[in-house]
């Protein structure tokens, strides 16, 4: 990462140290110099800037090389906070986070509607009761972060569409902007792979990547591809369908359509269909697979036939994009992930495995129970401190904004 020391990228430049002391903290001043070719002043005139906000402290000193201890910066966890959305079938995920990607309070409520206006403003009322027990004052927000289900049909059919769980990207867009409307606080969208890799790449596993794929076992698979630090979204922001890739051209049909998709074998949705009457509308997947041995026989046999067609898969992911890894995470425990993974080997030969690696080809992410909700709340984060993410937020709509937004989103 390189900044320019003119006058007219102070925003940029702002957005570059930010991002960071971010990803690298606790960080130098002469590191951060270093790192970006900024010029000491500039540095020192940036940082005064981002800790006057309160976004950023002093956390200690090290010694780096021969001279005098440097004084190390961090996050300020009390600087800013966020709230994150998920909206999943049966319920909604609220939290409430710190900067520095820490829960303060998470929470679940009860849903079940269809219609995308209840679903605003039952949305809207979630955020308020967020925020009635914040340790900080609204101004301190940084903004929402909301995921949604992702379209469950190709179908252009308009009895389906504009119903939870078969919402066009327009549709999320309207209810973005009706909740931009409703709690005047910056709202970020995006599926759950793209907010989880979004999360990874703050505080996670891709924190020094500069590309990867991430994909979110659920009850369908989702990617997140990222490329050069930058969320790919697609030209109408629903890429990474990762469980409609078509892997057997004879297999039984897919509910968005078609015949053979990767969803048929791969994902959570298809061991629901597996363990039959064994699971319980809106169970959760931790406490399904708490003990494997009580399922032991249905596991291995669903292990079995999604390997071939997850292998597959991998290896087009592989060949397509050629990142420095594909990270694999979900709603699910580790040793699940850790079985998943182990059924793919040997992986098929692809290009991701010519010249010097650094990182396997595949590895799961960090044990995280609500990785997904911490992924929605890093979506405004994420937006302040990238280049391309900045531009989703129109600090504009919102009629006024405070000083922390306009610094951030400038």
């Amino acid at each position: 990462m390189r900044g320019n020391n003119s006058k007219q990228s102070k925003t940029s430049n702002l957005r570059l140290v930010l991002n960071l002391i971010t990803t690298a903290r606790p960080i130098s001043r002469v590191e951060i110099a270093r790192r970006t070719a900024l010029t000491k002043q500039t540095i020192s005139n940036l940082t005064d800037e981002l800790a006057g906000a309160g976004l950023i402290h002093e956390t200690g000193i090290r010694r780096e090389g021969v001279g005098k201890p440097s004084k190390m910066l961090d996050l300020n966890p009390e600087g800013a906070y966020t709230v994150g959305l998920r909206v999943k079938a049966r319920s909604i995920e609220a939290g409430l986070y710190n900067i520095a990607g820490e829960a303060v309070d998470v929470r679940q409520f009860p849903f079940n509607e269809q219609d995308p206006d209840v679903l605003v403003e039952t949305l809207a009322q979630i955020v308020d009761t967020c925020l009635q027990g914040a340790p900080a004052e609204r101004e301190r927000v940084l903004g929402v972060g909301l995921v949604m289900p992702p379209p469950q049909s190709f179908s252009r059919d308009p009895r389906k569409a504009g119903q939870l769980g078969n919402l066009t990207d327009q549709h999320v867009q309207q209810v973005r902007a009706q909740l931009i409307e409703r709690i005047r606080l910056p709202v970020v969208s995006e599926n759950v792979a793209a907010a989880v890799s979004a999360s990874e790449m703050l505080y996670g596993s891709a924190r020094d990547l500069r590309s990867f794929v991430y994909i979110h076992l659920g009850e369908s698979l989702e990617a997140g591809i990222v490329f050069n630090r930058q969320l790919f979204g697609g030209y109408n922001g629903i890429s990474g369908r990762l469980g409609h890739v078509i892997v057997d051209q004879h297999g039984g049909q897919c509910r968005c359509g078609n015949h053979g998709c990767l969803d048929l074998y791969a994902s959570l949705g298809s061991l629901s269909k597996a363990l039959g009457r064994k699971i319980k509308p809106g169970q959760d997947w931790w406490e399904i697979l708490a003990d494997p041995e009580k399922h032991k026989a249905v596991l291995d046999t669903w292990f079995q036939q999604m390997s071939e067609p997850m292998r597959i898969a991998f290896n087009m992911v592989e060949n397509l994009v050629n990142p420095q890894t594909v990270i694999l995470g979900g709603d699910i425990p580790d040793w699940f992930i850790d079985q998943f993974i182990r059924r793919l080997r040997p992986f098929i030969p692809s290009v991701s495995q010519y010249g010097e690696r650094e990182i396997p080809r595949f590895i799961r992410a960090p044990k995280m129970e609500n990785m997904a909700l911490l992924g929605a709340a890093t979506l405004p984060i994420y937006s302040a401190i990238s280049s391309e993410g900045a531009r989703a937020v129109d600090i504009d709509a919102l009629g006024s904004v405070t000083e922390l937004q306009e610094l951030v989103y400038a």
